[in-house]
């Protein structure tokens, strides 16, 4: 079966984190370079109105308001004078309309003067493609003093001498003259100047916000990162592991994190938990060691000899565990499984269990029958299966010809191999109803000469023919490799 892929939280919080900035990054350059772009533009309708305020007075200082002629004169000479490099635009024509909306004068920057003397209205000025719906209601509405000036919007235009497109504004204000409003005055603005000085400008402008951006980005990126990963994942693992472990058994791991938010929260209530289960299932267990312990008295007034080989057994494989090295709880719960290693034995019948002749076949196989009863007495101490173990494979070989499930070498467990010396030991040394037991001088040497025989683990054997030679002060052996 396939491994499903398992996308990494912090993977995913990093994805969306760094597309969500770099989203807002993009949104922030696009609307600063949108509002740099209408501040040029505004910048540039503001130099051409005080341009225009400024032929607009020299027109209404005109001794004779409708001398076109003179009137001509003054934006041709207006239009000359806007060629000054501190301007960022280009007025190609000015054209002026009367009270009544009528166009009078037009003079372009070619030199051209075009005089309409109501010929043409304003439906054909800038004015009409600005937005309003009629020229009566753009001159109402400029000559109705509302407004300083109208303006409208970018478009493209065809220069008719050359054929060439270009980009133009038009920009409107209204002529006073003796207090009222007399006229209007219409300028065509060419934004090629402002177009080519946002071109100067756009590079500088969006390397200076890129790098405040970006600045502001990484350090964003990195400061939510931080906080993400050290206060919402790195807790999210730990809590995950201690499940982890608290499932698979181990009730003695908490997430031993302090905090008042809601990671806090859910920290406590897993170590709450652990330690609820922990005090159930140490209470059940309690309980069951109660009930094992009742068992133990029952075997022991049922046979005698069980009970006293038990405690031997479990004094030798405490003696060898420590040999080898085992220390703390895994000591203990070798020295109690041993003990209880025979316990099974309750449910053989008191005629093979007693019987001080040899036994037939299948008064043996009743016999053989007890490692699984006793490993079935201890299973449901789940915290203790060494019990189980012990119990169940103490009768095990080396070489896998024991019972019941013909286990080989490290197949094993450590703490059975161990039982499994310290049983027979005692079954060759102890005194039996119907027999004395050898001497332990000779069950050293049966352990030294069948030591690879495949009965047991040959460095187990090293190890306690080692120990027993130290108690009875004897010159020990060095351990066979």
């Amino acid at each position: 079966m396939r491994k499903r892929f398992q996308f990494n939280l912090m993977v995913e919080i990093t994805c969306w984190l760094g597309a969500i900035i770099l989203l807002s990054a993009w949104l922030i350059v696009r609307y600063a370079e949108n509002r740099h772009h209408e501040g040029v533009f505004d910048q540039t309708k503001k130099q051409a109105l005080v341009y225009l305020w400024g032929i607009e007075k020299s027109v209404a200082e005109l001794p004779e308001w409708e001398n076109w002629p003179r009137v001509s004169t003054t934006l041709s000479v207006g239009l000359q004078e806007q060629s000054r490099p501190e301007f960022d635009f280009v007025i190609r024509s000015l054209t002026l309309f009367d009270a009544q909306g009528e166009m009078r004068v037009q003079v372009s920057s070619a030199g051209e003067t075009i005089r309409a003397d109501g010929v043409t209205d304003m439906a054909r000025s800038g004015m009409m493609r600005s937005g309003m719906q009629s020229a009566n209601e753009s001159m109402a509405t400029l000559l109705s003093g509302r407004y300083s000036h109208m303006a409208g919007e970018m478009e493209q235009g065809v220069d008719p001498v050359t054929g060439e497109a270009f980009v133009k504004t038009h920009l409107s204000i209204p002529i006073r003259r003796g207090g009222r409003i007399v006229g209007a005055l219409e300028a065509e603005l060419d934004l090629v100047k402002t177009l080519a000085l946002l071109d100067s400008r756009d590079d500088a402008f969006e390397q200076g916000i890129l790098l405040i951006v970006g600045g502001f980005t990484l350090v964003a990126f990195i400061a939510i990162w931080a906080v993400t990963h050290f206060r919402l994942i790195q807790p999210i693992r730990c809590f995950s592991q201690v499940s982890q472990r608290i499932a698979g058994g181990d009730l003695t791991h908490r997430t031993r994190y302090v905090s008042l938010n809601e990671i806090g929260l859910l920290g406590q209530a897993i170590d709450n938990m652990a330690d609820s289960i922990q005090r159930l299932i140490q209470e059940e267990e309690e309980a069951y060691l109660q009930a094992l312990q009742s068992l133990t008295k029952a075997l022991e007034s049922k046979d005698a000899y069980t009970a006293r080989h038990s405690a031997r057994v479990s004094k030798y494989s405490a003696l060898l565990g420590k040999q080898v090295g085992i220390t703390g709880q895994e000591l203990e719960l070798l020295q109690r499984g041993a003990m209880m290693h025979d316990l099974g034995k309750i449910g053989i019948p008191d005629g093979v269990l007693n019987k001080p002749s040899a036994l037939s076949d299948e008064e043996f196989a009743i016999m053989k029958s007890h490692p699984m009863m006793t490993a079935t007495i201890m299973r449901p101490l789940k915290r203790f299966k060494a019990f189980a173990e012990i119990a169940a494979w103490h009768h095990e070989r080396w070489d896998g010809r024991g019972y019941p499930d013909g286990l080989k070498g490290e197949e094993i467990p450590l703490l059975a191999r161990i039982v499994c010396i310290a049983d027979t030991w005692d079954a060759m040394t102890g005194d039996r109803v119907y027999r004395k037991g050898m001497p332990q001088e000779k069950a050293l040497a049966i352990f030294e000469n069948e030591r690879d025989g495949g009965q047991w683990d040959p460095a187990l054997v090293d190890a306690f023919v080692n120990l027993m030679r130290a108690q009875r002060g004897q010159t020990v052996a060095p351990a066979v490799a």
